[in-house]
């Protein structure tokens, strides 16, 4: 079996998984369709990101990110992946300059511990891989101006 069928197959049961999840827990986290605030522990939204975004990490962070979130959240971080539909309310738009709202660590812990429908990746991804992925996850966003020392 060569790399590509592999990939192919990860990512149909990818797709499957996520879609049964969100099928198996419509409202379990959000009422009346509304997403609810994600709500990440002080403590861990302080936390630094320890490596840094170089084109090494962002590159590894993107392999990631289109083997394990591009189904929900679509090749661009729009929330307008092929199993989006599927979802009681759309994944999260992450390229959205209202990501910057972020940390680093909120953003890590946020793929760490996950939400249903969203996964945790604590199992799945090793420590340095999820700081990749959050150098990635900052590549989709625009970084908003900032006009406060005008």
């Amino acid at each position: 079996m060569n790399i590509l069928t592999k990939h192919r197959r990860a990512t149909t049961l990818t797709i499957a998984i996520l879609t049964l999840v969100g099928l198996l827990t419509p409202m379990m986290v959000w009422s009346d369709g509304e997403r609810e605030e994600w709500i990440v522990p002080e403590r861990h939204a302080r936390k630094v990101n320890p490596v840094a975004p170089n084109e090494e990490s962002v590159a590894r962070g993107k392999a990631n990110f289109k083997r394990f979130c591009v189904p929900c959240h679509g090749e661009a971080g729009k929330g307008d992946g092929p199993a989006a539909p599927a979802m009681p309310v759309p994944p999260s738009n992450l390229s959205s300059p209202e990501m910057w709202k972020q940390t680093d660590g909120m953003l890590y812990w946020k793929i760490l511990k996950g939400r249903p429908p969203m996964p945790a990746f604590a199992g799945v991804l090793k420590r340095a891989q999820r700081w990749d992925m959050v150098n990635y996850l900052r590549t989709l966003a625009p970084k908003p101006e900032d006009n406060q020392d005008n």
